[in-house]
């Protein structure tokens, strides 16, 4: 059976915001929000069938992967932490420039 369109619209917005998760984790996160829509749709299918406020409910979920995904590339890549050694290191080179 095809996923309803508000449930596959759910999906690529989580494979788009995939990009974000560095790559050692991103195939496991993909797959964890997938199946949480997925449960979430099936949920939503038998309590209230398909109802605008229902697929909007599904969208509003995927949104949430956003700044889960955000969070995950902060938390979990390298740079972010050369940045903001680099950034504190020319920060006290400019108040004591004499050292």
């Amino acid at each position: 059976m095809m996923p309803r369109i508000p449930l596959r619209a759910a999906l690529v917005l989580v494979r788009v915001f995939a990009v974000l998760v560095p790559a050692s984790r991103r195939a496991e996160w993909t797959a964890e929000w997938c199946a949480e829509l997925e449960h979430r749709s099936r949920q939503l299918a038998r309590r209230s069938g398909s109802t605008w406020s229902a697929d909007m409910d599904l969208i509003r979920r995927a949104l949430g992967a956003l700044p889960d995904a955000a969070w995950l590339r902060r938390q979990f890549t390298l740079d972010a932490d050369a940045v903001r050694d680099t950034v504190y290191g020319l920060r006290m080179l400019a108040t004591t420039p004499g050292f």
